[in-house]
């Protein structure tokens, strides 16, 4: 069969057996369901069994592709993560939410498509630490000793895209590897997914990273019609102002003189180190920073929001502080929102005198 935006087929691994099969995409599924989120949504239905623990082997962990990624159109790069939740939907039964979450990427959704492969099926649970290679037909399960444990998140994206030249890569940290319920994962180094519970699920399959590598073409209908429409869009898309993060920091800060002051407006800019963006897209939104000086210096971060947790929310008054903890979120893989406002919270009741040092084991 002819596939067009499709690539045609969704590969199937069991961690378990170390396995793989791969199966035609059903198309008239894809028809009816349309796209990454609705394809996947659909595989996860049909596979996921009723009542299982989210941390169970039988949980299975869906990566989907949609049909546009790898075909050049502008701004299609978003993968779908989709899998059990590890957090509860029910505190008085053990009811899961069962989200999906998604992801921009650099190179993985496009390598992932040019492997040949528009949804990965993850089942079962590895004895010990690994990470999927997929590189075209080459699938295998790879040991991950060196990586489990011993590297932070960017620091293993690093190390596998040294090996695998121009892969993409979705990879856990220590909050994954522990299954902490709001841990992340981050894709090429640049988007975050799994919030949805995934970087929890991927930590209790031993699975440190998926790498994906492909030599493919995505076929399209009609290419020389696609690219005239993917030029007019990408030059009607430069005709809009850069969007600029600094315009956020100052709305953040304009209500507050104190704070204002503590974290001004220049920071944003003195400590910017370059802006890039997902696969196709003309917006590079996605903004890295420094710390310059004091004891974090040094320090890299990346993210649109590290301002967003700021000195007011956590009393941090040293803008250093409030970026190596965004940093240390980042490389650890946890959810640094979700974090603040868990330390904000306990922090409440300790001043309130509800809870003791001894509650929070003396932090």
């Amino acid at each position: 069969m002819q596939y067009y935006g499709y690539a045609g087929k969704v590969l199937y691994i069991d961690l378990t057996t170390g396995q793989y099969r791969t199966e035609p995409l059903d198309m008239s599924m894809a028809r009816k369901f349309i796209g990454g989120c609705g394809i996947g949504e659909r595989l996860l239905y049909d596979i996921l069994k009723p009542g299982i623990n989210p941390l169970s082997p039988d949980n299975p962990i869906i990566i989907s592709a949609g049909p546009l990624i790898g075909t050049g159109v502008p701004g299609a790069n978003k993968i779908q993560m989709l899998t059990k939740s590890t957090v509860t939907a029910d505190r008085a039964r053990p009811k899961f939410f069962v989200p999906r979450a998604s992801g921009g990427s650099r190179q993985f959704g496009t390598m992932m498509k040019s492997a040949g492969y528009d949804q990965i099926v993850i089942t079962g649970q590895a004895k010990k630490p690994v990470y999927l290679k997929i590189l075209d037909d080459d699938v295998e399960v790879c040991n991950a000793d060196d990586l489990w444990g011993k590297r932070d998140i960017y620091e293993t994206t690093d190390e596998l895209t040294n090996r695998h030249k121009g892969a993409g890569v979705i990879a856990i940290g220590k909050a994954g590897e522990n299954m902490v319920p709001f841990a992340l994962c981050w894709v090429d180094h640049i988007s975050h997914i799994g919030r949805n519970g995934g970087a929890s699920v991927m930590g209790s399959k031993n699975l440190k990273a998926i790498v994906t590598l492909g030599t493919k073409r995505v076929n399209v209908w009609n290419p020389q019609r696609l690219k005239m429409l993917t030029v007019k869009a990408i030059r009607e898309a430069m005709k809009t102002p850069r969007y600029k993060m600094r315009k956020t920091l100052e709305r953040t800060w304009s209500l507050s003189p104190e704070w204002a002051n503590l974290y001004p407006h220049r920071i944003f800019d003195d400590t910017l180190t370059g802006w890039s963006g997902c696969h196709g897209c003309v917006f590079a939104c996605k903004n890295s920073h420094k710390i310059k000086d004091g004891e974090f210096a040094g320090g890299i971060l990346k993210s649109r929001f590290w301002y967003t947790l700021n000195g007011r929310r956590l009393g941090l008054k040293d803008y250093r502080h409030a970026m190596r903890l965004v940093e240390v979120c980042n490389r650890q893989g946890i959810c640094y929102l979700t974090l603040a406002a868990m330390i904000r919270f306990i922090t409440r009741l300790y001043k309130r005198g509800l809870i003791t040092s001894e509650d929070i084991d003396w932090l």
